[in-house]
């Protein structure tokens, strides 16, 4: 759990050039924190690995979901409460 990176994501627009895609999404995190982590840390090389799970989720299982993603720090005995999870962000109003 504390090397992995888990995200609920709804994208809210379109692009001029189409359809917002996942793994635009995840190139547009991974390249600039890799490069911040390999400055920050003296690292050369690669921070993320190549694969990652993409899968739709459905309105209708979108909180079970949320609950298990806010839940894995401490199920994993990270913390003691998820809301004691520093690097845990919910946007206003969820």
């Amino acid at each position: 759990m504390p090397r992995q990176l888990q995200m609920l994501l709804t994208p809210r627009c379109e692009r001029e050039m189409g359809p917002i895609v996942i793994s635009d999404i995840i190139e547009a995190i991974a390249k600039p924190t890799s490069e911040r982590v390999n400055r920050e840390m003296h690292w050369h090389g690669q921070v993320w690995h190549r694969e990652y799970l993409e899968q739709a989720v459905k309105d209708s299982e979108f909180e079970k979901y949320f609950d298990c993603i806010c839940r894995n720090p401490e199920r994993s005995e990270l913390i003691s409460g998820h809301e004691a999870y520093r690097w845990l962000w919910l946007e206003p109003g969820m």
